[in-house]
């Protein structure tokens, strides 16, 4: 199977200009071979801001870190090689200077309007099975997206190694996948190229245990619900019908899921062809026949699964969440619980949270999301999708009741709860998320190391001249802050120990060690 380039409605128009329905025109579609090669970026829509708060604290969330440079890249990194290049633009291999950190650099044109949109996207999303974004610097030509580096290469590579996998391994990837999905579809945004070349492996699988997470949201956008979207956008192999006839919704995404699927465990795409037009065709009109022999080895669950997501009519097929539900995902990629002892421990670490002040919330956030590697998060991954009983990417206060209430010996009260939830949700709209849940949940001696402390205090040290000033505290935590007045001094006066004006590294230390104090 060759990889596949994302289209857009001037394709579709190329291939179909006539004034027939589209049904006619694609059954006598000219079959000449359109692109052969991949692309993975395409055009993106007016993200919506769903974070409008009352509060007037400052949010110290990860989108407010996540900042927009105009200082020069080679200043923080040095390129010591290429990851990939298409019509999306380039992806470089980066190292941080001052961190000595792998990233992965992607190079966009600001000539399209999806550059700024997937950073604006990438900046409020914050999902286990979602990539990272650190930071973006920005030229008169271009942006230049930091995101973490997956050292375990494309998933598309993996199928064409492997050829096809065993129903444990496929059920634990869609699992993942689903999981992203529906936390997308729950904040109103669809992805629409969901691909194998797209879904990245964290490392190297041990023993079958693919960790993916999701990349590249140029083709992604929001959408309201029960209203239709009509470009034509995505890559020929994983496109829904209904995006063919431009008029779709977010299930779109499930159809795509269901390709990747059937990928997984037959090892061919189920609507194959020597050209896009061919393929578009047979995605309309071919039903898959799930009597072949090539399905002979396949468990009824995951028959059933594969039918359910790949039904052409997407009022019929399943959402993201109904296929979270399915008996195939539960049997063969079961929920993995952590220990007793652990959840304890994180339980009792969510207790004790509260904000010492905005500036240490704002470095526990750094640390948190920057300075910890998928290693060192791996049990409390597990134990966020535990709570996260229904899939959506967020904690409940319900979830957290029930998980306490079942760890603990003695009996769990709604108002402890109710307090705790309290002080984790940050941005108060009636969920944790999962940089929410981090920041409280992390054993705060793991993070306040002398190496971690000296990074983060790097970060608003922009001039990097040893003290960090009220000024570089606005410029970190204040772009999308309305904070007028003397606020930033007044949260230099509270660690400024000496009374100079600025904060140097130790009285930024004695700031963060208070934390386990």
């Amino acid at each position: 199977m060759k990889k596949k380039k994302i289209f857009s409605e001037n394709d579709l128009n190329k291939n179909f200009k006539s004034k027939q329905s589209f049904e006619s025109q694609i059954k006598s579609a000219n079959t000449n071979e359109i692109v052969k090669k991949s692309s993975k970026l395409s055009t993106l829509s007016n993200l919506t801001n769903n974070n409008n708060l009352e509060d007037p604290d400052i949010n110290v969330s990860k989108e407010h870190l996540v900042k927009i440079s105009k200082e020069p890249l080679s200043k923080r990194y040095l390129i010591i090689g290429d990851l990939g290049h298409g019509s999306y633009g380039q992806v470089k291999k980066v190292r941080h200077k001052q961190l000595n950190e792998i990233r992965a650099m992607k190079i966009t044109s600001k000539k399209t309007a999806t550059s700024k949109i997937e950073i604006d996207i990438l900046r409020k999303i914050s999902h286990p099975n979602i990539t990272n974004i650190f930071e973006i610097y920005e030229d008169s030509r271009k942006y230049y997206i930091m995101m973490e580096f997956l050292e375990g290469g494309e998933l598309f590579e993996a199928i064409t190694s492997a050829g096809s996998f065993n129903e444990l391994s496929a059920a634990k990837i869609m699992r993942q996948l689903l999981n992203a999905i529906n936390y997308l579809h729950s904040n109103h945004i669809v992805h629409r190229d969901l691909k194998p070349e797209n879904i990245m492996l964290t490392n190297e699988p041990k023993d079958g245990n693919y960790q993916i997470k999701l990349i590249d949201f140029g083709a992604a956008t929001t959408f309201i619900p029960g209203k239709k979207i009509s470009k034509f956008i995505g890559t020929s192999y994983y496109i829904a019908p209904e995006v063919l006839k431009q008029s779709y919704d977010e299930k779109c995404d499930v159809w795509s899921t269901g390709v990747i699927l059937y990928l997984l465990l037959i090892g061919s795409p189920p609507f194959d062809g020597e050209n896009d037009s061919e393929i578009w065709k047979k995605i309309i009109n071919k039903e898959i026949n799930y009597s072949d022999p090539k399905f002979k080895n396949l468990s009824p669950e995951s028959k059933d699964l594969l039918q359910k997501l790949l039904i052409k009519n997407p009022e019929k097929r399943l959402s993201a969440s109904e296929a979270l539900e399915h008996i195939w995902i539960k049997k063969y990629a079961p929920h993995t619980k952590v220990s007793r002892v652990f959840s304890r421990k994180i339980y009792n670490n969510l207790k004790k949270f509260e904000e010492k002040s905005q500036f240490s919330t704002a470095v526990v956030t750094f640390l948190t999301n920057y300075m910890m590697s998928d290693d060192e998060l791996k049990s409390l991954k597990k134990l966020f999708f535990e709570l996260d009983e229904k899939g959506k990417g967020v904690i409940t206060k319900e979830d957290l009741f029930r998980g306490m209430d079942e760890c603990f010996d003695h009996k769990i009260t709604k108002e402890e709860v109710e307090q705790i939830f309290s002080n984790i949700d940050y941005d108060n709209n009636g969920t944790i998320s999962f940089d929410e849940f981090l920041k409280a949940a992390i054993d705060k001696k793991k993070i306040l190391t002398e190496e971690k402390l000296k990074a983060a205090f790097a970060l608003f040290d922009m001039n990097g001249d040893g003290d960090i000033e009220a000024k570089e505290l606005q410029e970190v935590m204040g772009e999308n802050n309305d904070i007028q007045g003397d606020v930033w001094a007044k949260m230099i006066a509270e660690v400024d120990l000496d009374g100079n004006g600025v904060i140097d590294f130790e009285e930024f230390k004695d700031m963060m060690k208070k934390l386990i104090s």
